[in-house]
């Protein structure tokens, strides 16, 4: 069936053509719980759509996991993720304030209360995208930042020591925010030249917290460098390509990356895919590109099966990712597909949760 469907699509030669209507006959005639996806290495093109495989449980929006098999995993892993933002705020308070010590097994341990009922990595990223309404400025936002990396680590084709290490790094990574006002954190509205200023010293203060403690260099130096940018441009030393761990790196693409899409105080969360073009095309001269690739990749794909509302307000489904514009999918729109590659005046500018 799935070779007949990608046949049909092979010959589109413009949006929306009637040869579409055939492709979304034969794809509704496959279960109702499956999804067009694609997580293995062969990549989706407008000419030569590939046989991709058929997954039967990918998690869909919160409000229709009701009476689904997904809706008392994503309201357990909401619940325990709250719990771990809650245990991080009091750990590493703990830490800061009181001068208690901290083990990376603790710090591991709160990322796998959240995630131990989970069937699949990407599932991680599907949930998470669903939770946006959580937004506190640093334990939320560090927690999602660490989980992402846990998936993420597994994009890179990384060792378990070295995906803990990334862990552990993510889930501290704005520990520094502790020792700045939250009438600073919390402000609504744009801040003044001295309150960025102030805040962009808290790679230096979390870095000055971890200093004496019994944690991998690694760490401490994914907390000092995780706003240095391989250009130069980042702060708090403006550190260059190699200067830069690794690791830092790697949290760097993530943090902006929640940062960007998840609302906060003084901005509302901007559409995913327009977040993932700001990383691809400051990719060349922010960030290590190595790195990048693959989050792109990866990230984009977790969207198939969403839906989505385009830039004329109409709603439709990603159902293929296209290789070589990774930002404009192929949407379907009422049994129409639109191949947003070719369709140059409409853009993504929400996914529907």
């Amino acid at each position: 069936m799935m070779k007949s469907v990608m046949k049909k699509i092979e010959n589109l030669d413009s949006v929306g053509v009637p040869a579409g209507d055939a492709f979304i006959s034969d794809l509704y005639s496959l279960k109702k719980d499956a999804a067009v996806s694609c997580y293995d290495p062969a990549r989706l093109k407008p000419s030569e759509i590939q046989e991709v495989m058929i997954q039967k449980s990918v998690p869909l929006h919160s409000q229709k996991y009701l009476g689904s098999s997904q809706e008392v995993l994503y309201h357990t892993f909401r619940e325990r993720f709250l719990e771990a933002a809650n245990t991080l705020k009091k750990t590493l308070e703990a830490m800061v304030i009181d001068g208690c010590d901290i083990t990376e097994k603790e710090l591991l341990s709160i990322i796998e209360l959240v995630i131990k009922d989970i069937r699949y990595n990407t599932q991680i990223i599907e949930f998470l995208k669903n939770m946006r309404d959580i937004h506190d400025v640093t334990y939320s936002h560090s927690l999602c930042v660490a989980l992402i990396c846990y998936v993420y680590a597994k994009w890179l084709g990384w060792d378990q020591k070295d995906r803990d290490i990334l862990v552990v790094s993510a889930s501290l990574h704005d520990i520094g925010k502790i020792k700045i006002s939250p009438k600073i954190l919390e402000k609504e509205g744009a801040l003044t030249e001295e309150e960025f200023e102030k805040i962009k010293q808290h790679p230096r203060f979390g870095y000055e917290m971890v200093l004496d403690k019994n944690l991998d260099e690694r760490i401490k130096n994914v907390i000092l460098m995780h706003h240095e940018r391989n250009n130069g441009s980042g702060y708090p030393n403006h550190l260059q390509g190699e200067q830069i761990e690794p690791m830092a790196a790697v949290v760097a693409i993530v943090d902006a990356y929640d940062a960007m899409t998840r609302s906060r105080p003084y901005h509302e969360g901007i559409c995913p895919f327009e977040a993932l073009d700001t990383l691809n095309n400051e990719g060349n001269t922010k960030f290590k590109y190595m790195y990048l690739i693959v989050f792109l990749e990866q990230m984009t794909y977790t969207y198939i099966n969403e839906e989505v509302e385009l830039s004329n307000d109409i709603r439709g489904r990603i159902i293929a990712i296209n290789d070589h514009e990774l930002f404009r999918p192929i949407i379907v729109v009422n049994n129409q597909l639109i191949d947003l590659s070719r369709a140059r005046d409409l853009q993504i500018q929400k996914v529907i949760c």
